[in-house]
This record gives structure tokens, sequence and C-alpha cells, in this order.
């Protein structure tokens, strides 16, 4: 099991945001990182970083989702911690923490 953090899941599927300027805009601290990030959906390996994700980038009231790592191509990233990755999550392999899909 995968986790993902979103300011709002829209139940579709997970995309990365594909643009460098974007990506550099909401985490200004990445510099050049940017330019590999914005063309990946990021992963977290356990729960307990997916909610320190939250707390920090959502101000703990995003959504927390569960992905099924069998259903996606991923692999690591090791650029500035290890987590996975993947160019993109199809919404059947997609739940919220609790269990519900979108609504």
């Amino acid at each position: 099991m995968f986790y993902h953090v979103t300011e709002k899941w829209d139940g579709g599927d997970l995309v990365p945001c594909g643009n460098p300027e974007t990506f550099a805009e909401r985490w200004p601290d990445a510099g050049e990182l940017a330019q590999v990030h914005a063309h990946v959906v990021h992963l977290y390996s356990n729960v307990a970083d997916a909610v320190r994700h939250a707390a920090w980038f959502c101000g703990g009231a995003g959504d927390i989702l569960t992905i099924d790592e069998d259903a996606i191509d991923w692999h690591t990233d090791d650029l500035e911690f290890p987590h996975p990755v993947c160019a993109r999550v199809p919404a059947h392999a997609v739940r919220r923490l609790d269990g519900e899909v979108a609504r």
C-alpha cells in the first residue's frame, strides 16, 4: 500500500502537475528538483509520512489517499529521500484513507 496527499481528490486519475514552474511555486526550496519532480506523482510508503506531509502541506485538511501498489508501474525516487513515484495513478487504484471513493 502506498499513500498520496492532495488538497482535494476529485475522483480522477492522479497525474503529475507537469509544470516545473507550478512545482517550484508550491515548493520554492525545490530549486532544480522541480524540473524532475513536476513529471511524476509522489507517493509515500507509510501512512506516518503521508500524515506529516498533510499537516505541513494542507494544514492537516487534505485528502490522504491509499494507492494499490500492484496496480501501478512505480519506481523509487532517491533525490531528497527514498519514496515511490509513478507517471500516473489510475482512479480505480485510489481510495481515501477512510476507504471512501470520491464523491
